[in-house]
């Protein structure tokens, strides 16, 4: 649904602004390539027009583990199926955290826009989540005990969201999750997760580890 990697340069900087601290980034890269797209654009892109990435985090000296941010993304992709098309995508995000773990509180909102160059339509996906977590007192605060909720909501018949022109790379699903996270090492952890997965007319719970 997004670009999980960026293959480029990025400049980044923060701004103080009293007692507020603006973080920005700004990005130019390969974007995704046709039919292949969480990839990173390693073997190039597939047009002339290069992907470009912006975004700003805002923080507060008093509130250090509040963010408030935003994110803007815009590309052409180019399709072959089912009808050799050009796409200009344009993503824009907004997320705030809370990340004090007592509680935690993440909510992210998404929205891709997809415009075909050969006929004008549009399609307009948007997906979110949002996460509350508690870090427990004992244990050295080993353990955080979550709970998740993720919503994708595709539109039918994006082709940049069809395999071979037809199978459907995004469903709308809506995902519940209970978990627990135990941080066994300062750069490891173990989770385990009860979910259930709601999806066109399937419906299935289950454990992961």
């Amino acid at each position: 649904f997004l670009p999980v990697h960026f293959l480029g340069a990025m400049a980044e900087g923060v701004v103080p602004v009293g007692p507020l601290q603006i973080d920005y980034r700004f990005g130019v890269g390969n974007g995704r390539a046709a039919n292949s797209h969480d990839t990173a654009g390693g073997s190039g892109d597939d047009d002339n027009n290069r992907a470009l990435v912006t975004s700003i985090n805002v923080r507060h000296d008093a509130l250090y583990r509040l963010n408030i941010g935003a994110s803007a993304y815009t590309d052409t992709l180019s399709v072959s199926l089912p009808t050799a098309d050009r796409i200009r995508e344009q993503i824009t995000a907004m997320h705030i955290a809370w990340t004090d773990e007592r509680p935690e509180i993440i909510i992210e909102a998404a929205s891709v826009r997809h415009e075909s160059e050969t006929t004008g339509q549009s399609w307009e996906p948007t997906a979110m989540y949002a996460q509350m977590g508690w870090r427990l007192p004992w244990d050295q605060g080993r353990w955080k005990p979550y709970l998740r909720f993720e919503s994708i909501n595709p539109e039918g018949g994006d082709p940049a969201f069809l395999h071979n022109g037809t199978e459907p790379l995004v469903v709308n699903q809506v995902i519940d999750m209970l978990g627990v996270r135990h941080d066994f090492a300062d750069f490891a952890a173990a989770k385990l997760e009860l979910r259930r997965q709601r999806q066109k007319s399937m419906d299935v719970e289950s454990i992961h580890a």
